[in-house]
């Protein structure tokens, strides 16, 4: 995934272009994945950046494995007093958002955005490279 985003940005701008704006769309893409955003009162733009960002599936396939499929409490352990709602697994998915996350669905998009972004940095790089080689040939004429 991120190899397939960093082939788009490297391919579709100068060297340091690219080395600035990558942890800018990370950073974009890090405050919009908002797991734990719940109503209907953000407009349908937001809506779409949330459910549009990779980042909230690569961390609905994280946490699938560790917090769900009917994993057991967490022990508390003897001696220190906790707190019983963070030794539920079930609750802190629904404290982060997570309760209607489904792992085949993650990786489905990560897989489908991993191959589009790939295809899209070979698609742009072909045609740069071409454009490069039309340039130096019409300058030799």
């Amino acid at each position: 995934m991120s190899t397939g985003l960093g082939l788009l940005l490297g391919s579709s701008f100068k060297g340091l272009h690219a080395l600035y704006l990558g942890p800018l769309t990370i950073g974009v893409m890090v405050m919009t994945m908002n797991l734990a955003v719940h109503g209907k009162d953000y407009p349908a733009f937001h809506e779409f950046l949330i459910y549009g960002s990779f980042m909230r599936y690569a961390l609905e396939a994280t946490l699938v494995p560790m917090l769900g499929l009917n994993r057991p409490d967490f022990p508390c352990p003897e001696g220190n007093p906790c707190l019983a709602v963070i030794t539920k697994a079930k609750y802190i998915l629904k404290f982060i958002g997570c309760l209607d996350m489904d792992y085949g669905r993650s990786i489905a998009i990560m897989s489908g955005c991993s191959l589009t972004f790939s295809l899209l940095a070979f698609f742009i790089l072909k045609f740069r490279l071409s454009f490069k080689q039309m340039s130096k040939s019409k300058k030799l004429i």
